[in-house]
């Protein structure tokens, strides 16, 4: 529950100060971000992430 109080009070946020076409449909809270062994991130994982997320 408490994601869902952060998600929408971040989402108002967001409206309120970001043009509309700037502003982001869903939020996604993550524990930890996929990282490669060096450290790095995995902007690619990312991305496969955010296309499986429903709308």
């Amino acid at each position: 529950m408490g994601d869902q109080t952060a998600e929408k009070e971040l989402l108002v946020y967001c409206q309120e100060h970001l043009a509309k076409n700037k502003t982001p449909k869903k939020i996604v809270f993550l524990d930890t971000l996929p990282r490669n062994g060096v450290g790095k991130i995995l902007k690619m994982q990312l991305r496969k992430m955010a296309a499986d997320v429903v709308f």
